[in-house]
């Protein structure tokens, strides 16, 4: 039996990814069979990403639109159309509410709270609702769209609704942390149930799959390290934000560092790779990791408002093995100290064995 434990350290508040409008048409510009979009952001091509999840389909999915066609708004039915012309298994109908009461009586018996201009994405297993409003957004006149976000939400709907939860995602309190809205609305689109909890007062969840400590200013006390401890030995991941400043919070830092990742109050000034001639603005570099793969082979980027330096205390001692996930350019620097590469981000894994001498 393999338990591998594994937990990520990052010294920024807050994680920013980016891209620009160029590297955006770069990943939506595929062209979808013999049907051109001309429109001039290629609203209608569906991106390699949706497609992906698309071929993965092995059962029927449908999306009921609360509307009639005509009605709808165009932008996002003609994008409808792409995904109906993809993908045989997928469907796509439009059910007038109050010619068919019937269709929202169906959902209203799911749970669900349906309003005209919805669209219901269903498989057998399960149903999500999305609000058209959500899908795109409109320049202050509302003639005209800014931003079109219909395909990332549609498809992240079908993916749902193919795709047992993954498990909670427990954001911990008690100690000054300051999530972001943006992260936990990330987990939330990748199938995670995201939540609040105090260690030393609820505990943590069977159902947790990953804790997320953000930025605290306070330093838990022994039973909530005790708690932490326990939930890694089961198999669980743990992900932190740590604010420069960090080092005085002793019990974080020693359970960091017993997993050979040290903090330090050394912010980094970065002249190469920094936004706006800010240096504290860092752009940062992708090390080779299974947790940067995906991104830097999508041309996205992750930008720190600030950051202190954190420590590689070793790459294996023991059971415990070490990678450095984001690091400056070699023209960082820090007060005092020479120029040179520097970690931002260093994850820690630990392989059990069982019994048996098993991994």
């Amino acid at each position: 039996m393999r338990k591998k434990s594994t937990f990520w350290i990052s010294i920024f508040l807050f994680l920013v990814i980016f891209a620009s409008l160029g590297i955006c048409a770069g990943l939506l510009g595929e062209r979808f069979g013999l049907k051109l979009d001309l429109t001039e952001q290629k609203l209608y091509t569906l991106s390699s990403e949706t497609k992906h999840v698309l071929d993965g389909l092995d059962e029927e999915v449908t999306l009921t639109v609360l509307d009639q066609r005509t009605d709808f708004p165009a932008i996002v039915a003609n994008l409808l159309d792409s995904y109906s012309a993809c993908c045989p298994e997928l469907k796509v109908v439009y059910a007038d509410p109050f010619r068919e009461p019937q269709v929202v009586r169906v959902l209203d018996e799911k749970g669900l709270k349906p309003a005209e201009g919805n669209i219901a994405v269903e498989s057998d297993d399960a149903v999500k609702l999305l609000a058209v409003e959500d899908l795109y957004q409109l320049d202050e006149s509302g003639g005209s769209v800014v931003k079109l976000m219909a395909e990332q939400q549609i498809t992240s709907a079908i993916d749902a609704v193919r795709s047992p939860e993954k498990g909670q995602v427990l954001f911990t309190d008690g100690h000054g942390e300051s999530p972001s809205k943006a992260l936990m609305a990330l987990f939330e689109m990748n199938h995670y149930k995201p939540a609040y909890g105090e260690l030393s007062v609820t505990g943590i969840p069977e159902d947790t799959a990953l804790i997320v400590i953000c930025a605290p200013s306070r330093d838990a006390s022994g039973q909530e390290i005790a708690l932490l401890e326990e939930f890694l030995a089961r198999g669980g991941a743990v992900l932190m934000f740590m604010e420069p400043g960090s080092c005085t919070l002793l019990n974080f830092a020693d359970f960091l560092a017993e997993r050979g990742i040290g903090l330090t109050d050394d912010v980094v000034r970065e002249p190469s790779l920094c936004l706006s001639g800010n240096e504290l603005n860092i752009v940062a570099t992708y090390a080779p990791h299974e947790i940067t793969e995906y991104f830097s082979g999508h041309r996205v980027y992750p930008v720190m408002p600030s950051g202190s330096e954190v420590e590689q205390l070793y790459v294996k001692q023991g059971r415990t093995k070490t990678q450095i996930v984001l690091r400056t350019s070699a023209d960082a620097y820090t007060i005092g100290g020479e120029a040179g590469s520097r970690p931002l981000c260093v994850s820690s894994s630990r392989t059990d064995t069982d019994a048996d001498g098993k991994q």
